[in-house]
């Protein structure tokens, strides 16, 4: 297998988003490409496209993996500028 590689599990577009996410937070978001991912995950680039159209779609699934694992503070964490810093 090839160097950074993952083990051969099942593509998943979770699977697909958090491999993404790791290559940017690796090597910056301009190094993302479906090309690379698709050597990262062990399969070839046409394979991603099952489960993002295009690579806008795969960034924009990213920011949605991130946003979903965000913990916002409740209202009783002070006004929304507030809970909005203790978010970060």
């Amino acid at each position: 297998m090839n160097e950074g590689v993952q083990s051969r599990e099942p593509l998943t577009r979770e699977r697909v988003l958090r491999t993404a996410l790791e290559l940017i937070d690796e090597e910056g978001l301009d190094a993302l490409t479906m090309r690379r991912l698709g050597r990262r995950l062990g399969v070839e680039a046409m394979s991603l496209y099952r489960y993002v159209p295009r690579k806008d779609a795969l960034v924009a699934g990213v920011v949605e993996l991130l946003l979903s694992e965000l913990e916002v503070p409740g209202a009783d964490a002070g006004d929304w500028a507030d809970r909005l810093r203790g978010a970060m």
